[in-house]
């Protein structure tokens, strides 16, 4: 995360962004926690390229770092695996069976 820190052009240039930077720091430390190693720089990886496919899905930031809390506690870099037990729970609410 060396990108903290620095302003304007040189931020520019680092193409970081603060909400993926939170989404993989929560998934990193929930992994860190439950297994009592960091995650590899492959897992990583992997993690961004399961972020990269959700991004554009239209999940909400909260939904999204709840799932890597959720995926880092099990070790997991994919995050859809647990995106759909929140969601599922959101659309609940939204559409009651009985209203």
């Amino acid at each position: 995360m060396l990108h903290f820190g620095l302003h304007g052009d040189d931020l520019a240039k680092t193409q970081a962004n603060e909400t993926l930077a939170m989404v993989e720091d929560a998934w990193a430390r929930s992994f860190m926690e439950s297994a009592g190693y960091g995650p590899s720089e492959q897992q990583r990886q992997d993690l961004r390229d399961s972020l990269d496919r959700v991004k554009g899905a239209g999940h909400l930031v909260a939904d999204v770092c709840v799932a890597a809390a959720t995926a880092g506690a099990y070790q997991d870099p994919n995050l859809t695996t647990c995106l759909p037990r929140h969601l599922s729970a959101v659309g609940a609410a939204a559409h009651p069976i009985s209203s």
